[in-house]
């Protein structure tokens, strides 16, 4: 390929050797006028060198593009300086994430930049023309950004909604999706994200809270990540269901609680990453409090007397007993929970393996060797009562 630097001269070759401390650059037989050297490999390496004024986020992720492996990387422009704002909260942010490291006001997703896995090039794509800071930024750096109607059809298809962008958005959401004055300023009627199920059956761990100093001051339970799922959406204001599912981003809320022991569902959110919905934000408001919320549906899973059983059978044959994601789906007039058992064998390097798939709806818990066993298991139990009465109304956050 083009990419990388070029190892033609003796002088290049030392100077390589001596970079990196090794002799084969200069003795190897293998090193030839035609030889590259690629010494940047790491993919948000790459991107942070080319663009370090931009913050990306903490998941890169590869797409197939005619027969190449591109890498993704979701570039943000942001600023502590936008007039009247809030400052977003950073703690649920991932430590590889460059929002985690900087204090903001202002976020926006207007670049999307490629790695090519084999050449090496990056291209950053401006997928956000209405933002100023990335407008200001293309007049520095003639040449660095391209316009993203040069961005190919295929590349488009696999665009996804950014995750730490939905992280901010989601934490600031639970305050500011209440309208009426006075409840916003009594703080009345807020959401929190969903506390996390967790992955050992156990529930969650804390999470330390620190101040601006870094110094602790308390500890709150950890939240749930958003998660990427394939699902059929409810549309309009009836929760009439679409006949085709779509790949979302989705992130569940509760009543705020000062003491965090409310856990039935309020609402959930989703981002929208297929063909023009691409970029939507939606919110589903369930009609009534009735609705059990993640960590509810955990806890009806951890106690439920045939799950019980299994995981401690398991653990006496010296097994590690690992849940899986904990997926909320919404399907006809209820909210179902999904979540996989894995069994992992005691050693190093060990693959876990799919042990059960558990479903739960309302107070209803199901066990089955796959998820078509346990959903017609429910069919079998007559769940019609269960299936009723979510409604709701979907509601657009505004994106500014």
């Amino acid at each position: 390929g083009e990419g990388g630097v070029g190892m033609g001269t003796l002088i290049r070759r030392a100077a390589f050797a001596l970079r990196f401390g090794q002799l084969e650059p200069v003795i190897s037989n293998f090193v030839t006028s035609d030889s590259r050297v690629f010494y940047v490999r790491d993919v948000r390496d790459r991107v942070e060198k080319l663009a370090p004024f931009l913050l990306f986020d903490a998941d890169p992720y590869p797409v197939l593009i005619d027969g190449r492996i591109l890498y993704v990387v979701d570039g943000y422009t942001t600023t502590d300086r936008y007039p009247y704002s809030q400052f977003a909260s950073s703690g649920e942010l991932p430590r590889a994430s460059g929002l985690s490291r900087h204090r903001f006001n202002y976020v926006r997703n207007s670049v999307k930049a490629t790695v090519d896995a084999f050449t090496g090039e990056v291209i950053f794509y401006v997928v956000d023309e209405g933002d100023p800071l990335v407008a200001s930024y293309g007049q520095a750096f003639a040449g660095l950004f391209t316009p993203a109607s040069e961005m190919p059809e295929s590349l488009v298809a696999h665009l996804r909604y950014a995750e730490d962008l939905f992280r901010v958005q989601t934490e600031v959401w639970g305050r500011y999706h209440v309208e009426d004055t006075q409840n916003f300023y009594q703080r009345a009627s807020e959401w929190s994200v969903s506390q996390d199920p967790g992955r050992t059956g156990e529930g969650a761990a804390n999470l330390a809270v620190v101040d601006e100093a870094g110094f602790r001051i308390g500890t709150t339970r950890m939240r749930m990540a958003p998660y990427r799922t394939m699902i059929a959406l409810p549309d309009g204001e009836h929760a009439e269901f679409s006949e085709d599912a779509e790949f979302v981003i989705l992130r569940a809320f509760v009543p705020l609680d000062k003491d965090d022991a409310r856990k039935e569902l309020a609402a959930f959110m989703v981002g929208r990453s297929d063909g023009d919905s691409y970029g939507e934000l939606v919110v589903y408001r369930p009609p009534s409090s009735n609705f059990d919320g993640p960590a509810l549906a955990e806890e009806r899973i951890r106690n439920d007397e045939a799950v019980a059983s299994l995981q401690t059978l398991l653990s006496q044959r010296g097994s590690n007993v690992l849940f899986g994601e904990l997926l909320l789906v919404p399907i006809e007039n209820s909210i179902l929970y999904v979540r996989p058992l894995y069994v992992q064998a005691d050693g190093d390097n060990t693959v876990p393996e799919l042990e059960r798939v558990i479903v739960a709806v309302g107070e209803k818990v199901v066990m089955a060797n796959s998820l078509q066993e346990a959903l017609e298991e429910l069919t079998r139990s007559n769940l019609a009562a269960l299936f009723s009465g979510i409604g709701g109304t979907a509601v657009d956050p505004d994106p500014d």
